[in-house]
């Protein structure tokens, strides 16, 4: 493991080059569709024509074709609401691309390996580098941190797959889709861009590339959230100012979150397995001989009633029920707290009696959530 950090070190250092590297080059672009461009060519009614590349060719945009690029800004605008920093995780994975998602199931490792106050650092496996770097910032997490009645677990689920920017550093991002998370309210910035994808993605459509995509299935473990969870706690119990400053895990959390995968199964291979598997398991149960097998197995005489939901309390467990319904809904009203159907779902799992049963108890002893 200790072999795997000084790897991890030496990636984060990378990184950190391949980026003000990045930004140099940057300075030196040519072609760019600039917002000044934009208003100056729409309101003079001439079409602009722009290098391509640096061997003397040019592309030349109508004044109609610029006007489609700001209609197209104008709908990403009301996708993505950029007024609100972040989106959730999971309007991000419906936004994507097809194409996207299926090429991220070919991305066999995203590791969380440093945290900076909001900010995760991911290495993602690449295919033209050995590997990428993703930035995930998230953006619920200060609200959480500052809740009194911090449940550090659940904080950082909601915090994980909440409202959340993004970069990567692979060309998929910063052709397609870094524009985009700009304009949306969603990117990290630096580097901040305003250079319209003209050529690649006119129509700013998708928003995340496979790496981005596979990071935001390993955002979704529980490995992941118990990471975050003590790191919410150590945050908290910081004396001072806030503590923003890095640092990389150490070597019982990378071992946790390596063995994290991330695999989906929503390959065209994988469900064409499953139909089979499917149709195959219902081939063999539909025998007689299956039939009678299941007869067999089928309980006899009646569930007892302590196992059933919707069965009678004891005094004492209902007594402690309702100090925990008590306490719960003193703490629904505060910022960052559970939502009250959540907080019924899991009362009614603990103590093996209905969500009807709670609801009724908390009516007849004038408990509101």
């Amino acid at each position: 493991m200790s072999n795997l950090q000084d790897e991890l070190k030496n990636f984060d250092k990378d990184a950190r080059g391949q980026r003000a590297e990045a930004r140099g080059k940057r300075k030196e672009a040519v072609g760019l569709l600039t917002p000044a461009l934009f208003r100056k060519h729409i309101k003079s009614g001439k079409d602009l024509v722009l290098d391509y590349g640096r061997q003397g060719a040019t592309v030349t945009y109508t004044v109609d074709d610029l006007k489609r690029f700001v209609e197209a800004k104008e709908r990403a605008d009301t996708s993505f609401r950029p007024e609100t920093r972040g989106v959730p995780l999971a309007q991000l994975e419906s936004a994507s691309r097809e194409a996207d998602r299926q090429r991220s199931q070919e991305v066999k490792s995203a590791l969380l390996y440093k945290m900076s106050g909001n900010m995760l650092f991911f290495q993602v496996q690449g295919n033209i580098q050995p590997h990428y770097l993703v930035r995930v910032r998230l953006e619920d997490w200060e609200r959480h941190l500052r809740n009194p009645y911090l449940n550090p677990f659940l904080a950082a689920k909601e915090a994980a797959t909440g409202r959340i920017s993004f970069d990567c550093a692979c060309g998929r991002h910063q052709y397609w889709y870094r524009y985009l998370t700009q304009i949306g309210g969603f990117a990290i910035n630096p580097p901040k861009e305003q250079d319209f994808p003209k050529i690649r993605n006119p129509g700013l459509t998708g928003c995340c590339c496979k790496h981005v995509l596979k990071v935001l299935r390993i955002l979704k473990t529980n490995a992941v959230h118990a990471v975050l969870a003590r790191e919410l706690e150590r945050q908290s119990e910081t004396v001072g100012f806030a503590d923003s400053r890095a640092r990389m895990l150490n070597r019982q959390e990378l071992q946790r979150v390596s063995r994290v995968r991330g695999i989906t199964g929503q390959t065209p291979e994988s469900r064409a397995a499953l139909k089979k598997f499917r149709q195959e398991a219902e081939r063999i149960i539909s025998t007689p001989k299956a039939k009678e097998a299941q007869r067999k197995l089928k309980p006899r005489g009646k569930v007892p009633a302590a196992a059933r939901p919707g069965a009678e309390m004891s005094p004492d467990a209902k007594k402690v029920m309702l100090e925990n319904l008590k306490a719960v809904s003193k703490l629904v009203s505060m910022p960052g707290a559970v939502n009250p159907a959540v907080v019924i779902e899991n009362m009614a799992k603990n103590y093996n009696i209905s969500e009807k049963q709670i609801l009724s108890i908390m009516k007849d002893e004038g408990i509101t959530l």
